[in-house]
């Protein structure tokens, strides 16, 4: 059965023969995003528009025109090999790696799915992990504390750490209410804020062990 339409304008018919061949089951999945990225970018229509004339979902029609800005020659040759098995799945996880160059660069790399899966968690995280150091930084520097001096760290004695933030948390948030005296240290995964130590407590911690055996000579005299 079909529908004889007269007078339909050239984008019309253009969009209605995109929507028809979308139906098709034989479509690759980059067949199916170029189709869609078509109807977005050259034809202008919104998500809702396409999600209305396909019947597809609004999160699958914006997992296909992620798609299609990845490099086709790279993507169709890793969907024909048949030993690399990219499934749909994977490019889902490529999707959560911001920077396109980097996409395309783990898609041409991988080995197979396994390997690109891998390669794209790893690369999200640490984009996650640069955006939340540069908003930690930019907050530092609004709440005046400054990056420690040069050699001192975490751990560096004479220094005590008051809290230490993971980078690759969502949404980061300096949470202690005393600022004066402290500094920040950047670590692989961690951004860590410490102060010096008290000197009494300092004092406490620092026994020599000349102080010890000095101890232990006594102690057994005792005995």
């Amino acid at each position: 059965p079909c529908v004889v339409v007269e007078d339909m304008a050239e984008k019309e018919q253009i969009i209605t023969m995109l929507m028809e061949n979308m139906n098709r089951k034989d479509l690759t999945v980059y067949e199916e995003a170029e189709a869609m990225q078509m109807c977005f970018e050259d034809f202008g229509l919104k998500v809702e528009e396409i999600e209305e004339k396909t019947g597809l979902s609004k999160t699958t029609i914006n997992h296909r025109l992620n798609m299609a800005k990845l490099d086709k020659e790279t993507l169709v040759e890793k969907a024909e090999d048949k030993e690399f098995q990219l499934s749909i799945t994977d490019l889902y996880t490529l999707e959560k790696v911001k920077d396109i160059n980097t996409r395309n660069k783990i898609l041409k790399e991988a080995s197979d799915s396994r390997d690109l899966a891998n390669k794209a968690r790893q690369a999200a995280r640490q984009e996650l992990q640069e955006r939340n150091k540069a908003k930690l930084i930019e907050e530092c520097e609004k709440l005046g504390i400054n990056k420690a001096p040069e050699g001192v760290y975490y751990c560096s004695s004479g220094w005590e750490e008051v809290e230490r933030i993971y980078l690759d948390v969502e949404d980061p948030k300096i949470e202690m209410k005393e600022i004066e005296g402290v500094y920040y240290v950047i670590q692989y995964n961690s951004f860590s804020f410490i102060k010096k130590e008290k000197r009494q407590q300092k004092e406490k911690k620092e026994v020599s062990e000349v102080d010890l055996k000095q101890k232990e000579t006594e102690g057994k005299r005792a005995e």
